[in-house]
């Protein structure tokens, strides 16, 4: 394309240089203004980029370093000024919507950078401040999180359906688990005289009985009790009969008149 301004490698790692160190909250706008100058001249071939480059890298990480150490003295000589003046900078940019989401901007990346490089640091941290929070007002937190919900799901409901989703399978992978546990309990409640049959009848009846939540699992040894008396009082083979009951299809007499003539 006519008039393309070709930029340099080296121009290019200098801007690079520069967003680096501008993320980073120790670069003023006058450093920025004149990194991007040089940046321009040198991209249209008036300076040598190789002549520049480690120069000024070299003139903003030491601007960087007096920077931070000035604001660390002045921390340490007189921390209540320190604080006002950082409190004055905090609602200078609260109030100007511009500068309050470029600043939230700068804050989620540099979390995000430094969680990557510390993850246990952020985690140890982030449960620290979770428990403070839950001690000093619990019905707070259970609003914000609630609002917190609402929000993602408004935000990007398919993403939470997906997420929903994984939660829903491993939920249910725990409960696999727990079930195959209480399953076992009970296959060795039962007694293994019992012919195969009987034994899964009475621990179906049992795990029914888990799965819809009326036992906690130290009481499925009772319950194998209870239902292995009711499965054998539903059996007509085994239930009380009475002595004036029928005793053959084809007449008339009676268990009493069997046992009699016997």
């Amino acid at each position: 394309m006519a008039g393309q301004i070709q930029i340099p490698k080296e121009v290019a790692q200098l801007a690079a240089a520069v967003i680096e160190i501008w993320n980073e909250g120790e670069m003023d706008i006058d450093d920025l203004e004149r990194a991007i100058a040089l940046a321009i001249v040198a991209g249209r071939g008036l300076i040598d980029p190789n002549s520049i480059y480690e120069k000024e890298l070299a003139r903003m990480e030491r601007t960087a370093a007096t920077t931070k150490a000035y604001k660390r003295n002045q921390r340490i000589a007189d921390p209540i000024a320190h604080r006002e003046r950082r409190l004055a900078r905090y609602r200078e940019i609260m109030a100007d919507p511009e500068k309050r989401a470029k600043q939230q901007e700068y804050y989620r990346q540099r979390n995000r950078r430094r969680r990557q490089e510390d993850p246990e640091k952020f985690r140890e941290r982030d449960r620290l401040k979770d428990a403070r929070r839950r001690a000093a007002d619990p019905e707070k937190v259970r609003l914000a999180q609630k609002a917190s919900v609402k929000r993602r799901k408004e935000r990007d409901p398919e993403a939470w359906r997906r997420l929903e989703t994984r939660k829903s399978r491993r939920r249910a992978m725990r409960k696999g688990t727990r079930m195959a546990d209480a399953q076992a309990l009970a296959q060795s409640v039962v007694p293994r005289t019992y012919p195969q049959h009987v034994r899964d009848d009475i621990v179906s009846a049992v795990m029914v009985v888990v799965m819809d939540g009326r036992i906690l699992p130290k009481e499925i040894p009772a319950e194998c009790k209870r239902q292995t008396t009711a499965y054998w009082r539903e059996r007509p083979e085994y239930r009380l009969k009475s002595l004036d009951a029928q005793a053959f299809d084809d007449g008339k007499a009676t268990l009493h008149d069997k046992i009699s003539a016997t």
